[in-house]
């Protein structure tokens, strides 16, 4: 793993100096321009472009206008310029308005930020080639039923939640995994967003004798009720979902929250090199960086072998392990990675990092 990495560092200390070999195959990136995402485009478009140049392969970006009135004019832009297959992809509505038209072209969707469980169950129905590079929303629920499962389940604990549909939803799953596994909350109850201050919830755990409690809702209002535990000294320990991962706005998030995370590939030790070698050339590898820049890897790695092997593209990306900066990478045959992206860490005042021992 090591090695190949490290491989990836030097071809891009290379790159200036010298022609890589060219594999020519062209791989659409699909990411949003304009909006609240754009930032996350423009990481996506970072790490592709690298992928790209590394492989010696054409890149044509396609806008995300994140609606469902955009999938047929992404699906034309790919098939129109001959795309092998796409990559990218953060939105649910415009990739399931896309994916028809993909399937009838023959064009993989290899998918970054989508965690839709129904969408992926509506494309294995289809037969739409929808593949998924990142977590599920099954593999949250999973994840935090196993933690809650083992490391919560002799203490008294509450699960919580702010209203809104998807948190909603993710705490009731979560619930019912933990009751087939004998497992239950002590109190459920409802987060007020948007308050500035979260006292009569501290009360309601308080009084029901919680000493642990999961949170699905926005960070800022996770952070204020950690802050109204810490301030009136209720021994609460706080675990948020994977919402804990948006961008902070105006609460700070008290050190010791811990949150379900895609763990960070740009503090793999195994990156070190290319980490360092990609800030010297003024790219950060933040958020979607390395993510994109691994799924150019599969994409290319993919398209060469089906062409020396002679074997449909579907048929090589399922099942093969593809060496990446975001760790081996393997789809089953329902397309979704083998292995769970999520980990439990802990926030330390300026990032998560790996909690102590339980």
């Amino acid at each position: 793993m090591a090695s190949a990495r490290h491989c990836i560092a030097t071809l891009l200390c290379l790159l200036a100096a010298t022609t890589v070999a060219a594999d020519d195959f062209t791989i659409g990136v699909v990411s949003p321009q304009k909006g609240p995402y754009a930032v996350l485009g423009t990481q996506i478009d970072a790490g592709a472009g690298i992928g790209a140049a590394l492989h010696g392969n054409r890149v044509v970006r396609v806008p995300d206008g994140c609606e469902a009135a955009d999938g047929a004019e992404i699906a034309r832009q790919l098939i129109e310029a001959k795309a092998q297959v796409a990559t990218g992809f953060l939105c649910t509505e415009s990739l399931e308005a896309a994916l028809p038209a993909l399937k009838e072209a023959g064009i993989p969707a290899i998918a970054l930020g989508v965690r839709s469980d129904i969408l992926m169950e509506d494309a294995l129905k289809n037969g739409w080639p929808l593949f998924r590079l990142g977590p599920s929303q099954a593999a949250e629920v999973q994840k935090l039923a196993s933690v809650i499962g083992t490391v919560w389940s002799a203490e008294p604990f509450a699960l919580v939640d702010d209203g809104a549909i998807g948190n909603h939803d993710l705490v009731e799953r979560l619930r019912v995994a933990l009751e087939e596994s004998g497992v239950k909350p002590v109190l459920m109850d409802t987060l007020r967003p948007g308050q500035d201050q979260q006292l009569t919830l501290v009360r309601h755990l308080s009084s029901a004798g919680v000493l642990r409690v999961f949170v699905a809702a926005d960070r800022d209002d996770i952070a204020v009720l950690a802050r109204d535990l810490i301030e009136q000294a209720a021994p609460i320990s706080v675990l948020a979902g994977s919402t804990i991962e948006t961008t902070p706005e105006a609460i700070p998030l008290p050190a010791g929250v811990q949150g379900l995370v895609v763990k960070d590939p740009a503090q793999d030790p195994a990156n070190a090199d290319l980490v360092k070698d990609m800030r010297v050339k003024g790219v950060e590898p933040e958020g979607y960086v390395l993510p994109a820049l691994a799924a150019q890897i599969v994409a290319d790695q993919a398209l060469a072998a089906a062409g020396s092997e002679g074997k449909p593209l579907i048929e090589v990306l399922t099942g093969r392990a593809f060496d990446t900066p975001v760790g081996p990478v393997r789809f089953t045959d329902r397309h979704e990675l083998t292995e769970n992206p999520f980990v439990i860490q802990q926030w330390n005042g300026k990032a998560f990092v790996a909690p102590p021992a339980q």
